[in-house]
């Protein structure tokens, strides 16, 4: 019974943001405990919840794995392993190509977005309630996240008139582990009054760069799949030298570190008021 409520979120959350999920795979991988995914392709609307004037161009997902060790739920933790995250965003609006199918999708997004704000989620767990609640608080505090290689681009081909421009962060690993009060991994016992989870960021950064080379919407709407690989293969290698077409990244390293002082005495200025 619990298998078919997890299948039923997972098949709803990521079908909100990846094309043509293969729910089969989905469904057979949660029930034997272990979600193998390769290759998703995100839909233009994913981001379409930030309520920001962008959407996807490209958007992929290299691998998502998910572990839930469905006969020790309480007392072992659920893995979330994912990896290659390339997201490739910019304007909604253009003035050189109109899109009449992704301007529906966006349309039919935002009126999704209206109906999910409206139900609730008790509408897709049925069963005891404290159940279920128990046993999701129970994964939520030994869930395990670890995530390899995110790179989300913005390149911008109209709002400047010297030309394309972009932006991106760039993040090597992120982990999120469940650990006991000396920060080593561990299993949270039932009924804790505490929960301790560590979260390791490494080789974080933003870049900028006010020129730059960028992909039009003819190109992104009409990929073919040689354009996509080789994409691909720019923003991980972008990950690793910091460049894409032989342009290296421009960080804003001042600009964040102003931005974290500022917001680190305005937190110390509250906390003495």
């Amino acid at each position: 019974m619990f298998e078919g409520a997890v299948a039923g979120i997972l098949n709803r959350l990521l079908g909100k943001y990846v094309q043509d999920l293969d729910t089969e795979n989905l469904n057979v991988g949660i029930f034997s405990g272990n979600v193998n995914l390769t290759d998703l392709k995100l839909k233009p609307e994913a981001l379409y919840e930030l309520d920001l004037p962008i959407d996807v161009k490209i958007g992929t997902i290299g691998r998502i794995n998910l572990q839930i060790p469905w006969s020790g739920l309480y007392t072992q933790p659920v893995v979330v392993n994912i990896e290659d995250v390339l997201v490739l965003v910019g304007p909604a609006i253009s003035n050189s190509y109109f899109d009449p199918e992704r301007e529906k999708r966006l349309m039919r997004a935002a009126k999704r977005k209206i109906l999910q704000d409206l139900e609730a989620e008790s509408e897709i767990l049925k069963g005891p309630q404290n159940f279920f609640e128990n046993l999701f608080t129970a994964i939520v505090d030994n869930l395990q996240i670890y995530v390899r290689n995110i790179h989300i681009r913005y390149e911008d081909s109209i709002s400047s008139k010297d030309g394309p421009l972009a932006c991106g962060l760039c993040l090597q690993s992120l982990s999120i582990e469940t650990t006991n009060s000396k920060w080593k991994p561990s299993v949270t016992p039932p009924n804790a009054l505490t929960v301790y989870q560590m979260m390791r960021i490494e080789s974080l950064s933003f870049y900028w760069n006010p020129t730059a080379t960028a992909l039009d919407d003819n190109e992104t709407a009409h990929i073919t799949p040689i354009q996509y690989y080789n994409w691909k293969h720019y923003m991980l290698t972008g990950l690793d030298k910091f460049s894409m077409h032989h342009e290296d990244f421009e960080f804003c390293e001042s600009i964040f570190v102003t931005y974290w002082i500022t917001l680190f005495n305005t937190y110390e200025l509250r906390e003495a008021n």
